[in-house]
């Protein structure tokens, strides 16, 4: 049996490139408590591409979002199947920063922001995998009191890039606990003296 050729390896490579709809951006990696607000951002110039549209959806399809979460048309309308998604930023310059509300468990994974460019496989794919953790409080807390328990917590200043993974996990599970624990005796002063932050 013969061996392929160079060139069919190149044109093979060539033809599973355009299928895929072209580059995508690296993956980013995003850490988000329960509860809170998990912020992903896209952008792309308006200047050069003109007003596109663009969709956020659960996975980049071959030719557009798959599970689309929020999308806008050429005139910057915007549809979203959901009250929690909202996109921020200003639409009319190209920042479609898609906002999840309340961030569940299951809201954890791969996220797609796809800019349609015109012309064949020009799109631009942003690729985000978010993950939702869990806040755990030890049982030393009143839980009839959801001020002590429950709060909002947006833990922009420890999200990660999957490229710039340089802190190891402990330490950014340290920084949770002292914040947690910042925003508590601040919030709750001595109440906090039998109880402790898991």
């Amino acid at each position: 049996m013969a061996a392929a050729s160079p060139q069919v390896f190149i044109l093979l490579a060539a033809v599973l490139f355009v299928l895929s709809g072209g580059p995508l951006s690296p993956a980013s990696c995003f850490k988000v408590a329960e509860g809170g607000v998990a912020s992903l951002s896209c952008q792309y110039s308006v200047k050069r591409f003109g007003l596109s549209r663009v969709c956020w959806g659960r996975g980049c399809g071959t030719f557009w979002c798959s599970n689309i979460l929020v999308q806008t048309d050429k005139s910057g309308v915007i549809t979203k199947v959901e009250d929690r998604y909202r996109l921020t930023g200003d639409v009319l310059d190209g920042q479609m920063d898609l906002d999840i509300l309340n961030v569940r468990r299951t809201d954890s994974g791969p996220y797609c922001c796809r800019v349609d460019i015109d012309g064949l496989f020009n799109d631009k794919k942003t690729i985000m995998n978010l993950r939702v953790v869990k806040v755990l409080v030890s049982s030393g807390f009143d839980a009839s009191n959801p001020s002590v328990v429950m709060f909002p917590l947006r833990l922009s200043s420890i999200q990660q890039s999957s490229s710039n993974n340089s802190r190891p996990t402990s330490h950014l599970g340290q920084r949770l606990r002292d914040l947690l624990r910042r925003e508590l005796r601040r919030d709750h002063g001595s109440k906090l003296e039998n109880s402790a932050v898991v």
